[in-house]
């Protein structure tokens, strides 16, 4: 039967694979439109139509890498290792909920717990680095106790 963590952080692999796979169809898809633009479109319009389609995929180039690097960390982060203080895939269950240290996926559900997923330099997850099991944190004026790391 799997951890917690390992269901969790195979859901944020999950979420993260998504991304990258939507992300490379829409360069794709941006790289097919602007070698077919050449064919149809002529004069002025066509400058201002490869230009608007090279902003797009300039975007979404460097979206699909920081997808990309995201997924590269996730995988690295090690379903089996056990944690002391909050670091890079470190699962904290605070006295606020629980916290696992990856990257910035937001809230996720796993069964019937709800999760968020943060970066270590996010502002609370930058908090949390360090941190031990029965240390409290102030965030916003709210103390979070940390009850537990995995």
């Amino acid at each position: 039967m799997k951890s917690r963590k390992q269901q969790i952080l195979e859901k944020c692999i999950q979420i993260q694979q998504q991304k990258v796979d939507k992300l490379s169809v829409m360069v794709d898809t941006l790289n097919d439109s602007a070698i077919n633009s050449d064919k149809c479109v002529v004069g002025d319009k066509h400058h201002t139509f490869r230009a608007q389609t090279q902003n797009e995929q300039e975007l979404y180039a460097k979206q699909l890498n920081g997808a990309i690097n995201e997924l590269n960390t996730l995988k690295l982060i090690s379903k089996e290792k056990k944690f002391n203080t909050g670091e890079l895939g470190a699962l904290l269950d605070t006295s606020n909920g629980v916290y696992f240290l990856a990257t910035s996926l937001g809230i996720i559900k796993i069964e019937n717990e709800i999760v968020m997923v943060l970066s270590p330099i996010s502002p609370i997850g930058s908090l949390l680095l360090s941190k031990s099991k029965g240390d409290i944190i102030n965030f916003r004026d709210n103390d979070i106790e940390i009850i537990n790391i995995v």
